[in-house]
């Protein structure tokens, strides 16, 4: 704390960073700094699990674990961009006052959510033993008992954390993102304790990763939620009283908007797991995920910084604050500009940093990691854009786009693999090819709205 008063106190700091003792440039500082603590542990907790986990499972158990997961996390969009519209609208009431507007907010987003996973659980106990897990992550016959257990336990970890996990929006509303990458961080202590301890209880197996590490996942947030809303959250905490139905048509005019760019995002970069499985094998997957875990912690910089910029952003839009905004958007170029020079180093680091990780298990090719930097660079440019876009709420082109490039993402994926036998940096190549358009006509867009130039579909 006192390292961070004696920053803002800077006349240095002052004249670069709060221009005027900009309390949102100051707040927003405060979260940069105290969310970097929590990610920067939690990238080498990360970084440890990862040969852990490997060592635990093997390459092949390894991917289906990770394809599984990221098959199951794709349950976040059965909150129909809920998530979003509330962290919003919230933020909005907010910044007019109103507490009871925000009473109602939260509590009828918990009883929209909560209709939503008790339903979608019956019907996936329905429809759980029809369902061909082998076929549809390519898995060795002996592990289909094993991960069909495993897709039941996971399922219903992961679908309730969508209900405990609305903390998190409300915190990040609220610009309290420290407090949500504690709570990130708390779920990565404790993964990586549950990783530690399982060699001694029991050996090699999938069932029990996944059991430990989904109950972590849905337990920690549900905690927190009870934590805040008893204490400095209490007058939002959610009430039957506060739910009105009525207002679910504000929410869901801007969350409808967000669930969809969600589902087209999570097709773009999120489904190259499966693709992989199906297409080259579960030990596969293996390979790509380490090369991109490694990259990845770029985004989690970046992240870092625009996380807290998008309360803060939606905040300034509504008080007409554009210089604000102007200003925060060169810094982030800036800050663009650095992760370039980073990834490029990483990307010729890359060898030595695998085998000091992972040691000789997998061999990632250079090429993988060429492929996957190029990928994180154009992600990080167009991300800078597309997340103050998202505070000031004016996502329809960038939804449009989105749907567009889902829809060719993974015949692309198929074509560079299969046809031109590109291997997995065919996959990696499809996600860099589909992120090229939004690259270029978001900055364009985000320019004409600060500007006052916005029209038509530019300025939905």
């Amino acid at each position: 704390m006192k390292i961070l008063n004696l920053l803002e106190s800077n006349p240095l700091f002052q004249k670069y960073f709060v221009s005027g003792k900009n309390a949102r440039s100051v707040v927003a500082l405060r979260n940069v700094i105290y969310s970097s603590l929590s990610k920067v542990i939690g990238m080498l907790i990360g970084f440890w699990m990862v040969p852990l986990t490997l060592n635990y499972l093997n390459p092949t158990k390894y991917g289906i674990w990770l394809t599984l997961s990221a098959v199951i996390s794709w349950l976040a969009l059965l909150d129909i961009g809920l998530g979003n519209g509330l962290r919003n609208k919230f933020a909005e009431a907010l910044a007019k006052g109103d507490t009871h507007l925000a009473k109602i907010y939260v509590s009828t987003t918990y009883a929209i959510v909560g209709i939503i996973v008790i339903v979608v659980y019956v019907v996936f106990i329905i429809f759980h033993s029809i369902i061909n897990w082998k076929a549809l992550l390519n898995t060795p016959p002996e592990l289909a008992g094993e991960v069909r257990t495993l897709a039941l336990v996971l399922f219903t970890f992961f679908l309730f954390r969508l209900f405990t996990g609305l903390i998190t929006s409300i915190l990040t509303a609220n610009q309290k993102l420290a407090s949500v990458g504690f709570i990130d961080l708390i779920i990565n202590a404790l993964s990586l304790v549950v990783i530690i301890i399982l060699p001694f209880l029991v050996s090699n197996s999938l069932l029990w990763v996944g059991t430990g590490i989904g109950f972590v996942t849905m337990a920690v947030p549900a905690m927190a939620s009870i934590y805040f809303f008893s204490t400095s959250f209490k007058r939002y905490a959610p009430s039957l009283k506060f739910v009105d139905f009525k207002f679910f048509q504000e929410l869901k005019n801007l969350s409808l908007d967000f669930f969809i760019l969600s589902v087209s995002t999570i097709i773009i970069y999120f489904s190259q797991n499966l693709i992989i499985s199906r297409l080259l094998g579960p030990a596969e997957v293996t390979t790509f995920n380490i090369a991109y875990k490694y990259f990845f912690y770029v985004v989690v910089i970046h992240t870092l910084v625009l996380n807290p910029m998008l309360p803060a952003t939606t905040e300034a839009y509504f008080k007409a604050d554009f210089d604000w905004i102007k200003r925060t958007l060169r810094r982030l170029i800036y800050l663009w500009i650095f992760l370039v020079i980073l990834v490029l180093g990483m990307v010729f680091s890359s060898e030595f940093v695998y085998k000091l990780w992972i040691g000789n298990t997998i061999k990632v090719p250079f090429s993988i990691s060429l492929a996957m930097g190029c990928h994180i660079i154009l992600f990080t440019w167009y991300a800078t854009f597309a997340y103050i876009i998202n505070g000031i709420g004016k996502i329809k082109l960038q939804l449009y786009l989105m749907i567009i490039i889902s829809l060719l993402v993974i015949p692309l994926s198929i074509i560079l693999v299969k046809t031109l036998h590109l291997g997995v940096e065919g996959v990696i190549f499809a996600g860099f090819i589909c992120t090229v358009p939004g690259s270029i006509i978001i900055p364009i867009q985000l320019n004409k709205i600060l500007n006052n130039k916005a029209r038509g579909l530019w300025n939905k």
